[in-house]
């Protein structure tokens, strides 16, 4: 299960002008590789795939995912952006490897389903003790 769109791609990842020579086969690759290269840092604390995750995870999936369809092309350091893009995969690798540790955790997942302070406490009795 990829955890990106294409369309998240754009807003997150490239341009829809650099991703225009890139068929939307390849696009679909790249996030479905990047999502599988999120799940093995991810399956150390979560069950995956992921389901109710945030955009933090979608943003990592897509510059990994962009840098990957860029060095298809072929890195080219003269290009001030096809640095950016390497530099935003690495951090989104180096987040990914802080939520495997438990340096960091996802946004919308793992959350408690209840507000109780009950669950945490343990049992709790009215009863007197005579104490």
């Amino acid at each position: 299960m990829a955890y990106a769109t294409r369309t998240d791609l754009t807003t997150h990842g490239l341009s829809s002008a650099a991703l225009g020579s890139i068929s939307t086969t390849a696009q679909d690759a790249a996030l479905d590789a990047a999502s599988a290269s999120a799940d093995s840092y991810l399956r150390a604390r979560y069950t995956t795939p992921v389901t109710g995750y945030g955009v933090d995870l979608t943003r990592a999936v897509c510059s990994i995912a962009a840098w990957d369809l860029l060095s298809v092309r072929g890195y080219d350091p003269q290009r001030g952006g096809d640095e950016a893009v390497r530099l935003r995969a690495e951090d989104a690798m180096r987040w990914l490897r802080d939520v495997s540790s438990g340096k960091a955790s996802l946004s919308g997942v793992g959350e408690s389903e209840s507000d109780s302070w009950s669950e945490y406490l343990g049992p709790v009795s009215d009863e007197a003790r005579g104490w």
